[in-house]
């Protein structure tokens, strides 16, 4: 009798042992999943972005010079002529295989790419001509969706919107592919009712 007592004893500290190491292992592995997730996550944003900046600078190489959205006085490029030809010289597009389209058959909000895979978590998507100097309390700070002129250190930026539930997300990309600072390098954001993501692209004055 006290030996099987003790067998049964035994076997259920064995059991609760093996269910502490299975229990410690899931959050291990539930932890893994969720940064391989992120992970993937930063990957894709980054290359999405980075293929659409690319065919913008193809663009420009090839008709020298990029066209604001239907006169857009916040230098925003018209990301229309990355897929269709509209008289431009020079031009030896398609540049992108996929574009978002409005009602009316014409790309919206000067850039709508939720097609590409990465853009998934933004609610908007844009290609701004913003300066490249740091973040300051002059009235056009680099953010400002001002129109540089030929005066300026300027270069296309990439301006995506998201809500603020994917700051970690945001500040994981800066994190993991430039200088963790909100207001500098080649991957800046900033705060107010949403979050703003903005990933600098080629010098263009």
């Amino acid at each position: 009798m006290n030996m099987n007592f003790k067998q049964g004893a035994m076997f259920g500290l064995d059991a609760r042992i093996a269910l502490a190491i299975f229990g410690a292992l899931s959050v291990i592995s539930g932890a893994a999943l969720y940064s391989a997730i992120q992970n993937a996550k930063v990957t894709a944003i980054y290359t999405s972005s980075q293929e659409v900046i690319k065919a913008f600078e193809q663009l420009y190489l090839d008709t020298s010079r990029l066209r604001l959205y239907k006169g857009d006085a916040n230098a925003c490029f018209n990301a229309e002529d990355l897929i269709t030809n509209n008289s431009m010289a020079g031009w030896k597009g398609p540049y992108l295989s996929m574009a978002g389209t409005s009602s009316d058959g014409n790309i919206d909000d000067c850039l709508v790419l939720n097609d590409l895979s990465g853009f998934n978590d933004f609610s908007s998507i844009r290609i701004r001509h913003l300066k490249n100097t740091t973040w300051d309390l002059s009235p056009v700070a680099w953010w400002n969706n001002l129109p540089c002129n030929s005066s300026g250190d300027c270069s296309l930026f990439m301006n995506l919107t998201a809500s603020l539930s994917k700051k970690s997300l945001i500040t994981q990309l800066d994190s993991q592919l430039d200088d963790s600072n909100a207001e500098t390098g080649n991957i800046r954001y900033k705060e107010s009712t949403n979050i703003y993501l903005y990933i600098k692209g080629f010098n263009y004055n």
